[in-house]
């Protein structure tokens, strides 16, 4: 294990992956749902209010909870969503603990907002277009005059599933002061760990950060040239590498679904890396990963990383 940071500028991670299998999420969501609890429609703030509910189950078509602009606090309940669970949206700042939730493309979407997830478990389920956290598109207009924009994810002992999915998603909007996630005794299991998009045309540079305390990240990253992507992995945190499954070439498409190269598919760009005591972890356990990565030039991995005398801890 290591104490020390590291810091280089495009840092090309070629992984030696494999596929986890979890199963924590079937049976707590299946135990919650034997629950009788009151079940409300989509739960929004609109004016600045503030909403807390307790014991719940929230059942939206598109959204299931919403906080714009107010405050909202919801515990010990279930949620089911078409579309996304939990938004925070111009200046909504949303504190969710004891869910179960469920919902088909998005779990959390931050347009300007904070959103504080504690003791929880979030399942995104849709193939391929599944995100976990989305720090989505905001339009100028809609920012006030010396309004700082603030997008900020808080996971702490909660579980973000999107096996077939993106993790974290954006940043789409580049003026952002802060786009974030910080996890604590959490984890997230993807496909992909982070895909950086923006809205077409724009070529501004966004920060992203992400920030673990002895937590679990799962899958690879695909960043935008001109962003600056850090990762500060704390207290026996680990990111688990792997190839993406899924990572097609245009994913606006639904006709062209043609997957990635897959040497395409191993790589992981990041920015900044900061290791304390904490590891990335290869994992060969998949036979048509393991068949592929023997095919590899696997001493460019370790030269690579040797030369620049990177006190990196690996876990084979």
């Amino acid at each position: 294990m290591c104490k020390k940071s590291i810091y280089k500028k495009n840092f090309l991670l070629c992984t030696i992956a494999g596929t986890l299998i979890f199963s924590h999420f079937c049976s707590t969501y299946a135990n919650a749902l034997h629950h009788e609890i009151p079940e409300i429609p989509t739960v929004r703030t609109a004016n600045g209010e503030k909403i807390t509910l307790n014991n719940v189950f929230v059942r939206g078509k598109y959204n299931a909870v919403i906080a714009n602009t107010g405050h909202i606090t919801i515990t010990n309940s279930i949620m089911h969503s078409d579309g996304t669970l939990l938004a925070g949206v111009a200046g909504g700042y949303l504190n969710a603990k004891g869910i179960v939730g469920k919902t088909k493309e998005r779990g959390l979407s931050l347009t300007n907002g904070i959103i504080n997830v504690q003791d929880s478990i979030i399942h995104v389920t849709e193939h391929g277009g599944a995100y976990g956290i989305i720090f989505d598109y905001i339009l100028s207009s809609r920012i006030k005059e010396g309004e700082e924009v603030v997008n900020k994810a808080i996971l702490s002992n909660t579980k973000l599933l999107v096996k077939d999915g993106v993790g974290i998603v954006g940043p789409y909007y580049s003026k952002a002061i802060s786009n974030e996630v910080q996890l604590k005794d959490s984890e997230i299991h993807s496909d992909m760990l982070l895909k950086n998009k923006t809205a077409p045309g724009n070529t501004e540079p966004a920060t992203f950060i992400l920030t673990a305390d002895n937590s679990i990240m799962e899958g690879k990253v695909k960043t935008l040239p001109q962003n600056t992507t850090v990762f500060n992995l704390n207290n026996n945190s680990k990111w688990y590498l792997k190839i993406s499954l899924f990572e097609v070439e245009d994913d606006s498409s639904i006709f062209d679904y043609k997957l990635l190269d897959i040497k395409q598919r191993a790589q992981s760009v990041v920015s900044v890396l900061n290791l304390n005591n904490s590891s990335i972890v290869f994992n060969e356990d998949k036979p048509m990963d393991a068949g592929f990565l023997r095919k590899l030039p696997l001493c460019f991995i370790k030269i690579e990383l040797a030369y620049h005398n990177y006190p990196l801890s690996f876990i084979m």
